[in-house]
């Protein structure tokens, strides 16, 4: 009926102490390795995860003013747009105004740099 509430920790490797080697003229001794490393189960000691890139800026100019959606997804702004944080990569950037006419294009963002993109509907 009770559960336990700490776990032991798993041995993970164990170093047993190896036979001393014989000295040799003019170098030092080196101690014996004799350490365990344990870990307990569910531990995060393990190589950090790579950081994520840097996000790459976007900014955006078009006449008449229009709504920018990036990747499908909307902003929730109109240009002019200045530095708007996307993610690196190659990102697909849509325009369009208030009457309907609408602009596409594929610009590629690179980490921490910017992105340019201008358009003039006729």
């Amino acid at each position: 009926p009770y559960t336990t509430l700490f776990r032991s920790p798993t041995v993970v490797a164990v170093a047993a102490p190896a036979p001393e080697p014989a000295r040799q003229p003019g170098r030092a001794a080196v101690p014996p390795l004799s350490r365990v490393a344990a870990v307990a189960p569910g531990d995060a000691r393990r190589d950090p995860a790579p950081p994520a890139p840097a996000p790459a800026r976007l900014s955006v100019i078009s006449s008449p003013w229009s709504y920018v959606t990036v990747d499908d997804s909307p902003t929730g702004r109109r240009t002019p747009l200045v530095n708007l944080e996307v993610p690196a990569g190659v990102r697909r950037v849509c325009l369009e105004t208030s009457d309907g006419r609408r602009h596409c294009t594929a610009i590629r963002a690179e980490p921490g740099r910017a992105a340019r993109v201008s358009h003039t509907f006729r």
